[in-house]
């Protein structure tokens, strides 16, 4: 995925890192753009890149800057990540898109009609 926003991990640690929600191996001391192999939401919802964030093994950067304090960095993945995703496919993971001859309706995940089209 090519973006402007971008997530780069940096491990600050000598060990190898394992992001299991995304299966990516980070190398000690080395980074990987994230945003260039997976998408938004993928990234936030990797539990285990929050977990070393939050221990300072991975340093986020944003593309510009390292982010070096943990609450920015794990704010910057919740809410910039997710909201940008939102943003690039124009409704919810959450919502669901059906369509027929006359018209279009979107339903959320509870069944309420989101918007219809006739």
């Amino acid at each position: 995925m090519t973006s402007s926003i971008q997530v780069i991990a940096k491990n600050d640690s000598i060990a190898d890192i394992l992001l299991t929600g995304l299966g990516i191996k980070i190398s000690g001391l080395s980074e990987v753009i994230l945003s260039d192999q997976f998408e938004f939401v993928e990234i936030s919802g990797d539990n285990s890149l929050k977990d070393y964030v939050s221990t300072g093994q991975i340093i986020i950067n944003d593309g510009i800057q390292d982010l070096t304090d943990i609450q920015e960095a794990l704010l910057y993945i919740k809410e910039r990540l997710e909201a940008s995703d939102i943003d690039s496919i124009g409704w919810h993971e959450d919502t669901v898109f059906t369509s027929c001859v006359d018209f279009s309706v979107f339903i959320d995940i509870n069944g309420n009609i989101m918007r219809s089209i006739l």
